[in-house]
C-alpha cells in the first residue's frame, strides 16, 4: 500500500511538472528596485557593489577616498528613478549616503557605504616653499587686460582655433577673474562663423624656461565646449617638430574628469603607449581648481589642487623627441575657450554661452639644493 502510495504521488508531481513545462507562462525571477552598482575610480579601476535586498545596505569594498571616485555605473528596473544622481557625488562622495529608488507608488531606501573610507588629509594649494621659489604672476587685478604680457588668439585652421575671434564681448575682466567666453555668433553677421570664442597667449611677448606653472581656473560645462590651459615653446609651435606641447588642462563637455596631457615627437609619431602621455584626472566640478605642471629633469609631473595625479617619465636611454621639455627652451601660457571640433564634438547652442574663468597664473623656479 505504501509503495502504491509513493508512486502515486510521484506520478502526480511528475505531472504537475510536465503541466508547468508545457506552460506558455515565463519563470519570474525576483525583481529589485536596484540591481547593479559600480564605482569607477580615476585609475579605471572597477568597485563592483554588493547590494543586500533584505536590508537594502550597498557596500562598496576598496575604495579609499572618496575624491576617487570619477564615474559610477548602476541598473534599476524598469521605470525606476534614483535619488540624489549618483553622478551628481562625484569627486566628493561621502562615506555614507542614502538613496531613495522610486518605482510608481513604491519608495525603497538604500543605503551606501564606503567599507575602506578614510577621511582625506588636507591638501596644501601651496607648492613646497623649500623647493619652488615665485618669479612672476598674472592676477588679473588691473583695470584692463595687461596687453604687454597677452595678446588675443587670431582665428586659424586648427580645430582649437578656428573660432576664436578678437570681439571685445568675448574678453571680461572684473573683480580679479578674467572670463574668456564662447557664444553663438549672433551679433556679428559679417563674420562666417557659427560660434566665436576668446582667447589669450603670451607668444612673443612672455615666455619661461620651465619649472613649474599653476593655472587657478574653472569652467562651464556645456555641449561642445573646449576650455583648455596649456603651453607652447616660442621656438616652435608644431607638436610634431618635436619641441614639445603640454596640457595643463582640457574639459569636454559634461565630463566629470579633466585631460592632461603631453605631446612631442615621440608620443605624436612613434609611441603613446610607452609610456602613456595623457591622464583622465578628477576634479571639483563648477568650482576653481589649481591645475599645474611641474618639469624635472627626469620627468613632467602634472598636478591638481596641488596634489600630483600623473608623473610622465623621462626614458633612459634616450629616444629622440621623447623628452624635449627640459632645458633653457622659453614655453609660453595659452588660455583657450574653443566650441566645437573633432575631439569635443558638435556644439548645443542652447547651452551657451559657457565661460572659462580664470583667476591667477603662477610661475615657479626650482630652488637648486645644496
Amino acid at each position: 500500500m505504501k509503495k502504491y502510495l509513493y508512486f502515486l504521488f510521484y506520478g502526480i508531481c511528475l505531472a504537475l511538472v510536465c503541466q508547468a513545462c508545457d506552460s506558455d507562462d515565463e519563470i519570474i525571477f525576483p525583481v529589485y528596485p536596484l540591481n547593479k552598482f559600480v564605482v569607477i575610480s580615476a585609475d579605471g579601476k572597477e568597485y563592483h557593489a554588493y547590494i543586500n535586498q533584505q536590508t537594502h545596505d550597498i557596500e562598496i569594498s576598496g575604495v579609499k577616498y572618496s575624491s576617487s571616485i570619477v564615474a559610477v555605473n548602476y541598473q534599476l528596473t524598469e521605470g525606476a528613478t534614483i535619488f540624489p544622481d549618483p553622478n551628481s557625488l562625484l569627486s566628493d562622495w561621502p562615506a555614507n549616503i542614502k538613496f531613495i529608488v522610486t518605482v510608481g507608488n513604491n519608495i525603497t531606501e538604500y543605503t551606501s557605504t564606503l567599507k575602506n573610507w578614510e577621511e582625506e588629509p588636507e591638501t596644501d594649494l601651496t607648492p613646497d616653499p623649500n623647493k619652488w621659489q615665485l618669479a612672476w604672476e598674472e592676477n588679473f587685478d588691473k583695470p584692463e587686460i595687461d596687453w604687454t604680457v597677452w595678446s588675443k588668439i587670431p582665428r586659424n585652421k586648427s580645430d582649437w582655433n578656428n573660432t576664436m575671434a578678437s570681439y571685445d564681448e568675448l574678453f571680461e575682466l572684473n573683480d580679479g577673474i578674467l572670463t574668456l567666453w564662447g557664444v553663438q555668433n549672433t551679433n556679428h553677421p559679417e563674420d562666417p562663423s557659427a560660434y566665436l570664442t576668446g582667447g589669450l597667449w603670451g607668444l612673443d611677448k612672455k615666455a619661461f624656461t620651465m619649472g613649474r606653472i599653476d593655472i587657478r581656473a574653472k569652467f562651464d560645462s556645456a555641449q561642445g565646449f573646449w576650455p583648455a590651459l596649456w603651453l607652447l615653446p616660442q621656438d616652435g609651435d608644431a607638436p610634431n617638430s618635436g619641441y614639445g606641447e603640454l596640457d595643463i588642462v582640457e574639459h569636454l563637455n559634461f565630463d566629470p574628469y579633466v585631460h592632461m596631457t603631453l605631446h612631442s615627437e615621440y608620443t605624436n609619431l612613434v609611441d603613446k603607449v610607452n609610456t602613456p602621455n595623457a591622464v583622465q584626472a578628477p576634479f571639483n566640478e563648477g568650482e576653481f581648481n589649481i591645475y599645474g605642471v611641474e618639469v624635472h629633469e627626469d620627468k613632467v609631473v602634472y598636478l591638481v589642487n596641488n596634489k600630483e595625479v600623473y608623473s610622465y617619465p623621462r626614458l633612459y636611454p634616450e629616444i629622440p623627441g621623447q623628452f624635449p621639455f627640459y632645458g633653457q627652451k622659453q614655453f609660453y601660457v595659452i588660455l583657450s575657450a574653443q566650441l566645437g571640433g573633432q575631439w569635443v564634438g558638435s556644439v548645443t547652442a542652447a547651452h551657451l554661452p559657457a565661460g572659462l574663468y580664470v583667476d591667477w597664473v603662477k610661475c615657479y623656479d626650482a630652488i637648486e639644493n645644496e
